[in-house]
């Protein structure tokens, strides 16, 4: 199981192409589920 923190900086591909990269993560903790990501949009 991954740790949230893994999800972040991660680049954020779109049709081969990086338009981003995960800044932060939003978690529902009342049902235990990411609910956003917060992405830096490079393009």
């Amino acid at each position: 199981m991954s740790k949230f923190s893994e999800l972040k900086y991660k680049d954020v591909i779109v049709d081969n192409q990086k338009i981003g990269e995960v800044r932060d993560v939003i978690i529902d903790t009342d049902e235990w589920k990411v609910t956003h990501l917060i992405v830096d949009l490079t393009k």
